[in-house]
C-alpha cells in the first residue's frame, strides 16, 4: 500500500513544517502518545504545548487529506495477475507434500488437546501447534527417526529434528523445570542420532506428583510456520507405537 504511505509523509512533512517554524523543542526521548506530549513543553514558554498539539492535529488532518486525495488503494496493473499467480505458488510450497507425516506418541498415556493443558503458552499454542499427553509410564521415547537437537540440562524437556523435517519439543510437565533436574533422567545427549522408539528421558511421575507438579506433557512441532496442516489425530489411551500427530 504505497498510496497511504505516500499520505503519511506528506502529513510528516507539514507537521514537521509547522513544528520548525514555531521552534519546537524535544526535551526527553519517549513513545510518541498524547500522554508524551509533555516533552515538548518549554520552560517559560507555556505556548509550547499548543504548538505541540496544533503539530498533531495539522499532521492528521494533512495525511488524511492527502489519503483521500491520492486514494488508497494501490493501482490494479496488468502484471498484478502474474504476481499473485507468484505468490500463490511461493505459498503452495511451505511444506505442502503429498503424503502426510504422522508423528509417534513420545510417551505412552491418555492423549489431550493442547486447549486442555493448564499452561496459557501451550495452551493457547504460542510455541506451535501439537497435543498433549497425561503419561502413565514416566518414558520418552523418539517418535521417529532424526537427532537430538537440545537436551535440557535439567532433563523435563527435548527438542528434536526428524529426517522428515519435523521439529519437536517435549516438554514433561508443568513448570517442571523449578525442580532443577530432580526425578528426571535423560538418556540421550544434544546431536545424538535416534532412531524411532528409543528412550530419550526417565521420569519418576508419583514423585514429581508429590512434589505438586502437572505432569502433563505437552508435544509442540516447534516449526509449525512451515506446514499447512499441524493436528492431532489421536484420542484416548496411546503407546509409543500410536500416531498422535499429523502434519502436511
Amino acid at each position: 500500500m504505497k498510496r497511504p504511505m505516500l499520505g503519511a509523509c506528506i502529513g510528516a512533512a507539514a507537521g514537521g513544517l509547522f513544528g520548525g517554524l514555531f521552534q519546537m523543542k524535544c526535551f526527553g526521548i519517549a513513545t510518541p502518545a498524547i500522554v508524551t506530549i509533555v516533552q515538548y513543553v518549554e520552560k517559560g514558554k507555556p505556548q509550547s504545548l499548543l504548538f505541540a498539539a496544533l503539530t498533531i492535529l495539522l499532521t492528521i488532518v494533512v495525511a488524511f487529506i492527502a489519503t483521500m486525495i491520492i486514494g488508497f488503494e494501490d493501482v490494479v496493473d496488468e502484471n498484478d495477475d502474474e504476481l499473485d499467480m507468484l505468490e500463490t505458488e511461493s505459498k503452495e510450497e511451505v511444506k505442502v507434500m503429498e503424503n502426510a507425516i504422522d508423528i509417534a506418541s513420545p510417551a505412552e498415556g491418555k492423549a489431550i488437546s493442547l486447549s486442555e493443558v493448564a499452561d496459557a503458552t501451550f495452551a493457547q499454542e504460542i510455541l506451535g501447534k501439537g497435543a498433549a499427553i497425561v503419561p502413565e509410564k514416566g518414558v520418552i521415547y523418539a517418535p521417529f527417526d532424526g537427532k537430538v537437537d537440545v537436551m535440557f540440562e535439567t532433563g523435563h524437556a527435548v527438542g528434536l529434528v526428524g529426517e522428515n523435517g519435523v521439529e519437536l519439543l517435549v516438554h514433561i510437565g508443568i513448570d517442571t523445570v523449578n525442580l532443577e533436574g530432580k526425578y528426571f533422567s535423560p538418556k540421550k545427549a544434544a546431536g545424538d542420532v535416534v532412531k524411532k522408539g528409543d528412550v530419550l528421558i526417565e521420569f519418576d511421575i508419583e514423585k514429581i506428583k508429590e512434589a505438586g507438579y502437572d505432569v502433563t506433557t505437552p508435544v509442540i512441532v516447534s516449526n509449525t510456520d512451515q506446514y499447512a496442516i499441524v493436528e492431532k489425530t489421536a484420542t484416548g489411551e496411546v503407546t509409543k507405537e500410536s500416531n498422535l500427530i499429523k502434519v502436511q
